[in-house]
C-alpha cells in the first residue's frame, strides 16, 4: 500500500483494526495504518463479507445426465 503523504510503496503498517457494532453482524472495519517513512496515519474504512459456512436442510444430489442407465430404463420400458 502507497503513502499518500510521502508517495512510499509498502511502508504502511496496519496499526489498528476497529470494528463497527452499531449492527449485529461486524461488516465494517476502520483500519488504521501508520507510514514507516514519514510517520503519517492513514484510515481506510473497509467492508468486510461474512464468512458463513453453507448448510443445506437435505443434501446435494448430482443432476442425472441424459444418458443416466435410470432415464434410459424409464424411456425404453414400454408397456
Amino acid at each position: 500500500m502507497q503513502c499518500l503523504a510521502c508517495r512510499a510503496d509498502n511502508k504502511m503498517l496496519l496499526m489498528d483494526v476497529l470494528r463497527d457494532d452499531t449492527i449485529k453482524v461486524p461488516v465494517i472495519e476502520h483500519q488504521i495504518y501508520m507510514c514507516s517513512a514519514c510517520r503519517h496515519v492513514a484510515r481506510r474504512l473497509v467492508f468486510r463479507r461474512l464468512l458463513r459456512p453453507l448448510h443445506h436442510s437435505q443434501p446435494l444430489q448430482p443432476p442425472l445426465s441424459p444418458c443416466a442407465p435410470e432415464r434410459l430404463g424409464a424411456r425404453g420400458q414400454k408397456g
